[in-house]
């Protein structure tokens, strides 16, 4: 049930993201290992945000798209839909394989809800990663070092061509 709520929660969340455009330019094209590609390859101010590299003005970045960013597995699955619901198992699959809870958060009992903003390029790479929710006790930048490891995402698409697109993603603790 819990579960369910969240992929729900989750689905909303990046839903209600409106169709405003932010500025942004520039992209580099990542390298792979054994055949997958991980975000090291092509990562880019993901701690600490560059604005500059996206105020450029020559192209935007949105916030909703004709097709969302998926994750990279999920990109090949028959509707719209199912690789919606794909991605989102398989963001929260990683993430709960890979953001440890920070000892000072369980000593403190602190629960709740971090929201981390980023940007998946036209080659899919992550960039500007922010915490723009934090419950504190490190819990933020636990969930941001997960993201900082995610491997390459298929890319969201506007009218048929890859465009840079901002991700909101809500992580419980």
């Amino acid at each position: 049930m819990f579960r369910n709520s969240f992929l729900l929660f989750l689905l909303s969340f990046c839903f209600l993201a409106s169709c405003q455009n932010d500025d942004e330019m520039d992209d580099e094209s990542a390298n792979s290992t054994g055949g997958i590609y991980y975000l090291s390859s092509c990562v880019r101010d993901t701690i600490f945000k560059d604005s500059d590299r996206w105020n450029s003005g020559e192209e935007s970045v949105f916030k909703r798209v004709e097709q969302m960013p998926r994750w990279f597995d999920c990109k090949d699955l028959g509707s719209s839909h199912d690789a919606d619901l794909c991605t989102v198992d398989a963001i929260q699959g990683f993430l709960d394989d890979n953001v440890t809870t920070p000892e000072e958060a369980i000593t403190a009992g602190v629960s709740g809800i971090v929201a981390v903003q980023f940007i998946v390029d036209k080659e899919g790479c992550l960039h500007d990663i922010n915490i723009v929710q934090d419950i504190g006790y490190g819990c933020g930048a636990a969930v941001q070092g997960a993201i900082s490891l995610m491997p390459k995402w298929d890319p969201g698409r506007q009218r048929g061509r890859e465009v840079f697109v901002r991700y909101t993603l809500p992580y419980s603790f």
